[in-house]
């Protein structure tokens, strides 16, 4: 297959990221594909396999119809910054070059850009939406996540009260005008917003991560199914939620269901633990009016045992 002419593709997308730029400044060039590196992180993991097949198909048909959007590296490489899924397209497509448009860009912008870019076209599911802001964020504040995650955490209680004095908690207001900047810009959350309803997200167990990020279930629904601790019990109502869709009420009536089944079991151990410290402490098998009495429930609990 031929080259296509530049005039073919269609850079409304790179145009859109870029208002700022000369229209000369997104004419795309050809680069080869081995000469494409990527970050050591993308907001975007998780990348359906028959819709990946789709687009290599047409890729190999039609070619790519928008170009990448790379920043240059060290010995004429250069680093992918939009277009993750159109690369790894191009990559099964065994094609030998792909049209990008260069930019020199620091890594905290390029990794915005990314972010932006995904989420525009909705990419995102929410466990990569809420990493690829923290992971943002953390670039812009020289700062760890868990660092990023602390400052979210204060801001819900900037000072707290004790007998004395008024204390400050260590919120820095610089720091969370940044965050409010990049909530903004990212258009869906406040500060409040995003640490009560993103944050917790990265608590759920790893199953639910995996079926949150592969798409196979909303995160509301997610969350209330990381309420059940016993993951055997949580696992089925996974399966069970995405092969019969359950609404998120159902969820909630059954996970009601399994703590408080829980919470008996839970009783009745304790109480089985305490009468059984007090048989031993009464030492009722040495007590005569008593010993047969014991020797029938003993028996009982054989049959049940048995049974």
């Amino acid at each position: 297959m031929g080259k296509p002419k530049l005039e073919e593709y269609e850079i409304e997308g790179v145009d859109a990221l870029f208002p700022q730029m000369e229209s000369s400044d997104v004419n795309p060039r050809f680069i080869p594909i081995d000469s494409v590196v990527l970050p050591l992180s993308q907001p975007r993991k998780y990348f359906d396999s028959s819709a990946l097949s789709e687009l290599t198909s047409s890729i190999r048909n039609q070619g790519i119809l928008q170009p990448l959007l790379v920043r240059p590296l060290k010995d004429n490489k250069y680093e992918l910054v939009a277009g993750e899924r159109r690369y790894r397209a191009a990559q099964k497509a065994n094609l030998e070059s792909v049209p990008v448009v260069i930019r020199d860009l620091r890594k905290a912008d390029a990794v915005e850009l990314a972010l932006m870019e995904n989420l525009q076209r909705e990419d995102l599911n929410p466990v990569e939406e809420t990493e690829g802001i923290l992971e943002l964020l953390s670039l812009k504040l020289a700062k760890d996540k868990s660092s990023i995650i602390s400052i979210f955490q204060k801001s819900a209680h900037p000072t707290r009260t004790s007998k004395k004095k008024t204390v400050n908690t260590g919120i820095h207001k610089k720091e969370l005008e940044v965050i409010e900047s990049v909530l903004r810009s990212v258009g869906r959350f406040t500060v409040t917003s995003f640490r009560t309803n993103r944050l917790p997200l990265l608590n759920l167990p790893d199953y639910l991560l995996e079926a949150l990020r592969q798409g196979r279930i909303e995160y509301s629904k997610a969350r209330v199914i990381g309420r059940v601790k016993d993951e055997k019990k949580a696992t089925k109502l996974l399966a069970e939620t995405i092969a019969l869709n359950f609404s998120r009420k159902e969820i909630e009536k059954r996970v009601s269901l399994i703590n408080q089944t829980k919470t008996k079991n839970s009783r009745l151990q304790k109480r089985w633990s305490t009468t059984i410290a007090k048989i031993n402490d009464a030492k009722l098998w040495q007590q005569t009016k008593k010993k047969k009495r014991l020797e029938e429930i003993l028996s009982e609990l054989d049959e049940l045992l048995n049974d």
